[in-house]
Parts: structure tokens; sequence; C-alpha cells
């Protein structure tokens, strides 16, 4: 089945949807830190990939904010590390850069993310203010 500009998605909200004019906005990826000792701490983890997040849209990016994709889905005992890195980077693959922030360098799955983009020739930008 192929989806069709319907009454929810104006020509004026989504904008011309021929071939002719594809969309090239570039697809930025946040990684920083999720993880933490205490609840508190990961939720001010995700508080601040998300507003780096906010931060890329307003500059005109389509950010990737993988800490709100599956946000506290650690709790749930159906999941582990593994399933939520394998995840995060076939996401990640599909990204034109990454943006590392936080304290990154302490966190093993955000230090995995920018070597996996730097293997794949993905751009890396060590904090929002070297995103260009």
């Amino acid at each position: 089945m192929v989806a069709r500009l319907g009454a929810g998605c104006s020509r004026s909200v989504c904008g011309n949807t021929t071939r002719r004019r594809r969309l090239k906005v570039k697809v930025a990826y946040v990684a920083g830190p999720y993880s933490a000792v205490t609840r508190q701490q990961r939720d001010r983890n995700i508080a601040l990939a998300d507003e780096v997040g906010r931060e890329l849209m307003r500059r005109g990016y389509a950010p990737i904010v993988p800490h709100n994709n599956c946000a506290r889905w650690d709790d749930d005992a159906r999941f582990n590390y593994g399933d939520f890195i394998r995840a995060d980077l076939a996401i990640l693959s599909r990204c034109d850069l990454l943006v590392a922030v936080g304290d990154w360098r302490r966190s093993e799955g955000a230090r995995c993310e920018v070597q996996h983009a730097l293997q794949r020739g993905i751009p890396v930008y060590y904090g929002l203010e070297a995103v260009p």
C-alpha cells in the first residue's frame, strides 16, 4: 500500500512531494550518556539530549535523539543493553552526522556510537557549538 497525501497532511505543511523537489534536510544523531546510577541522573541525561535535539531542529536539522526512542525501556526485563545498542547503531547508520554531547567519553554506548560513525565516514561533531 502506498501512502497518499491525506486530510491530515496538507501541502502547506508537508511541502511539495514531487520527485523533482526532495527534502535535503540533514539527519543529525545525538550521542551522549543515557545510563546512570540513579533514575534522576538518567532523566537529566535524557533532558540534555532532548534539548540538543530541539536546538538542532531549530537550526534546520532533522534530529534523532535515541534517548527518547526507547526512553525508560531499560526498566523492561525483555530488553538488555545489547538490544538498545544494536537498534541505535542501525538508526545511526542512516544519519548524516553525529553530535556528541555531555560527558559522552564516560559513556560506553556514546563512545561506541562515535566509533561507529567514524568507521562509516559519518561526520562527528563534538558538542553542539561545533555543528555548522
